[in-house]
């Protein structure tokens, strides 16, 4: 899914990320390579998944040789949270 089609359909990120949605608005290729940011987005979102997609969206390389693992975090951030020790304190240094 584009991320304009995706926008219009969640009016809440929408409101509460204006900045990002007018760049990405007219930065399509950014939008595309910041996914995380905004597609793994819901309203009730954790803090740590907040974190979590934070992170990873600094981390590409370890988001592209964990593309399984990247997706199930999102997903699953009381996951990401417990299993930190998996993603952060790697590439913390």
């Amino acid at each position: 899914m584009q991320f304009s089609s995706w926008a219009g359909q969640h009016q809440e990120w929408v409101n509460s990320h204006h900045d990002r949605y007018e760049y990405f608005l007219h930065h399509p290729e950014e939008a595309e390579h910041n996914r995380s940011e905004w597609y793994g987005w819901h309203p009730g979102a954790t803090h740590e998944q907040i974190q979590f997609a934070q992170w990873a969206e600094q981390h590409p390389d370890w988001t592209n040789s964990h593309h399984e693992r990247y997706e199930y975090f999102l997903h699953h951030p009381e996951e990401a949270n417990k299993d930190r020790s998996e993603w952060y304190e790697r590439h913390a240094e």
